[in-house]
C-alpha cells in the first residue's frame, strides 16, 4: 500500500520500449507525442522531492508507448507498476499532460500536470494535491503545492 501512494502521490509513470536518443534537430522534427516515446528514468538525488515516496525505493523509471503510460518503482527485491492512458496538449501554453491512473478497467483518478519537452529531458509539474490545486499554472514559479519532476531518457544500449 505505502508503494502504490507513494506512486499516487508522486504522480507517476512507464515502460518497456527504449529508444536511443535522436539528434536534436530531428527531434525537433517530431511531435511531442512521438518525442515522449520511451523510457524516462529520475535521478536518484530528485527522487526526495516526492512526497511520500518510501525510502526503499531505487529507481522511478516511467515509460509512454502509443498506447499509454507505465511507471515502474524499483526496489532492491523487486518492483511495482502502476498505469494509465494520457492525453497531451502541447498547443497550449504551458502544454498539458493529464495521466489516467488505471487497475484494469477501473480509472482510479486522473493526475493534471504540465510538461516540456527539452531534448533528453522531460519536466513534469504536478499538483502535491490534486483535489485543492488542481493543474499547476506554470513550470517553473515557487510553490509548495506543486512537485517538479525532471527525468531523463534512458539511453539504448
Amino acid at each position: 500500500m505505502t508503494r502504490f501512494l507513494s506512486f499516487v502521490a508522486a504522480c507517476a509513470l512507464i515502460a518497456s520500449w527504449t529508444f536511443a536518443a535522436e539528434p536534436a534537430e530531428k527531434a525537433a522534427d517530431k511531435s511531442d507525442e512521438e518525442q515522449v516515446i520511451g523510457t524516462w528514468r529520475l535521478p536518484k538525488d530528485a527522487m526526495k522531492l516526492i512526497p511520500n515516496l518510501s525510502d526503499d525505493v531505487e529507481a522511478f523509471v516511467l515509460a509512454f508507448d502509443s498506447e499509454g503510460w507505465k511507471l515502474t518503482l524499483q526496489f532492491e527485491q523487486g518492483s511495482q507498476d502502476i498505469a494509465g492512458s494520457y492525453a497531451m496538449e502541447p498547443k497550449y501554453t504551458p502544454k498539458t499532460l493529464d495521466m489516467a491512473i488505471k487497475a484494469g478497467a477501473q480509472e482510479l483518478g486522473t493526475i493534471s500536470c504540465l510538461y516540456k519537452i527539452d531534448g533528453d529531458k522531460l519536466t513534469i509539474r504536478f499538483s502535491k494535491d490534486q483535489s485543492k490545486t488542481g493543474r499547476p499554472a506554470d513550470l517553473d514559479s515557487d510553490s509548495e503545492d506543486y512537485v517538479t519532476l525532471v527525468f531523463e531518457r534512458e539511453k539504448k544500449e
